[in-house]
């Protein structure tokens, strides 16, 4: 059985969070052996208008670690997955570092706010950005990643990356 098969019988997740969602949450709990899907998608989950660029994101205290994915789900067989959705990731991570709190929806905010305050207080050993999607990756994909890889590792401490 593909990952795609396995994926569609998640009919319960599908129809708590819309199709793209579910996916992101589906491939982000095995990801994370994360165990139950809908908490997962209930906690991280941050799609919507004004989002930052931010799908999903999640700050692990006990393994001092933040994840930050963006998600892409596409019921049509095409080529490759779209390289700007992987740019998005570049600008969720602006956001996450730098971006004007005031402007920020109010429960993004308190995520941010708390990954920034563990950043300054050196409880963060991993940043795992990944851009979750059900396609072929293309070279355009790649050196989005790239870029948001090393970017952050220009800004952010060396035992932070």
């Amino acid at each position: 059985m593909s990952h795609i098969d396995s994926f569609k019988q998640q009919t319960k997740l599908i129809d708590e969070f819309g199709e793209g969602n579910a996916y992101l949450v589906w491939a982000l709990s095995l990801y994370l052996d994360f165990a139950n899907p809908f908490e997962l998608g209930a906690e991280s989950l941050t799609d919507g208008s004004n989002d930052k660029k931010i799908d999903f994101i999640r700050y692990e205290p006990d393994t001092r670690r933040v994840v930050c994915a963006q998600g892409y789900y596409s019921g049509k067989k095409v080529d490759s997955a779209p390289a700007n959705k992987a740019s998005d990731l570049n600008t969720a991570g602006a956001w996450l570092l730098n971006g004007e709190l005031a402007k920020v929806p109010k429960v993004l905010r308190s995520k941010i706010l708390e990954i920034r305050e563990a950043i300054v207080a050196n409880d963060i050993d991993q940043f795992d950005f990944l851009y979750v999607h059900n396609l072929p990756e293309s070279i355009s994909v790649a050196q989005e990643l790239n870029t948001l890889k090393t970017h952050f590792e220009s800004v952010l401490p060396d035992d932070c990356v």
